[in-house]
């Protein structure tokens, strides 16, 4: 009884992880869909400022004010863009639908982060996480039931080679006789022991105890390595969540940055110290 409470607590453990992973699943593809759209409207500025630099050139081209090659970069250009707009666009079509297989829900428009919004500070060390993992991850928790469910056959098995006693109490009170015929009421009362001695079994009580050996062995190499497996997924995420942060940061400098270096090249290009293949790069 005590291995079918554990083989049961195994069971449950196993589903809240599933249930945990379906939930982490539908996260990381509603992300992936928010970093497909953030992608295409990306692709859509730099088409436009393309767009703009193709069109001020062949104003310049037209009026003898600029070479042919210069027109052709920024045609090139212009085509690599709406290139990328396509192989994008379809990218956030694979992620939608993605999203939508996991969740069984169509997808429409997504709430998302304020620009605003901070990452917050991981407050505690790696091994505190680790630890956390350790004592509440589900499928740690099933692969412990499993393997005390393996040692508790280990001990069913061995009782095999026990002697078995049973304690038989039965009593019957009856006033009908042979052919329903009714008689004087009898009480009969009947006590006893069944001892039942195992002197050999043809070898099945030794498979059946190698077998359940090996299934603890089993058992036991499953919830080494979920230990590790966890473990592992939750430094590289730690060090990822550490990194985003900084990633984050410098992301904005260099928005700040590339802004800036366009800016001075279009009036570097008004002036004519660069040329368009300069503003086109930058």
């Amino acid at each position: 009884r005590k291995q079918a409470y554990l083989v049961e607590d195994q069971a449950e453990e196993e589903y809240y992880y599933e249930l945990a992973f379906l939930l982490t699943e539908v996260a990381e593809k509603y992300f992936n869909v928010l970093q497909a759209e953030d992608a295409l409207e990306s692709i859509a500025s730099e088409i436009e400022a393309v767009s703009t630099q193709l069109a001020q050139i062949q104003s310049l081209y037209d009026r003898q004010l600029a070479q042919i090659t210069d027109l052709y970069t920024a045609q090139a250009a212009l085509a690599a863009v709406q290139a990328e707009e396509l192989r994008l666009e379809a990218e956030l079509a694979l992620n939608q639908e993605a999203l939508r297989s996991v969740s069984g829900l169509n997808v429409g428009p997504l709430f998302r982060l304020d620009e605003l919004a901070e990452i917050p500070p991981v407050e505690n060390s790696v091994q505190f996480y680790v630890q956390q993992a350790e004592e509440q991850n589900q499928q740690i928790q099933a692969r412990e039931y499993a393997l005390q469910a393996a040692q508790e056959q280990i001990s069913e098995r061995k009782g095999a080679y026990m002697p078995r006693v049973t304690f038989i109490a039965q009593r019957q009170d009856s006033d009908v006789g042979f052919d329903n015929l009714p008689m004087i009421r009898s009480d009969n009362t009947y006590i006893g022991l069944d001892v039942s001695i195992p002197i050999y079994a043809g070898g099945s009580n030794r498979a059946a105890i190698s077998e359940a050996i090996s299934r603890r062995s089993i058992a036991e190499s499953e919830l080494r390595s979920v230990r590790l497996e966890t473990g592992e997924l939750v430094r590289s995420a730690y060090l990822q969540v550490q990194s985003s942060r900084v990633l984050t940061e410098a992301a904005v400098i260099l928005v700040e940055s590339t802004a800036l270096s366009a800016e001075a090249m279009q009036q570097g290009f008004d002036l004519g110290t660069v040329t368009s293949v300069d503003v086109l790069n930058a």
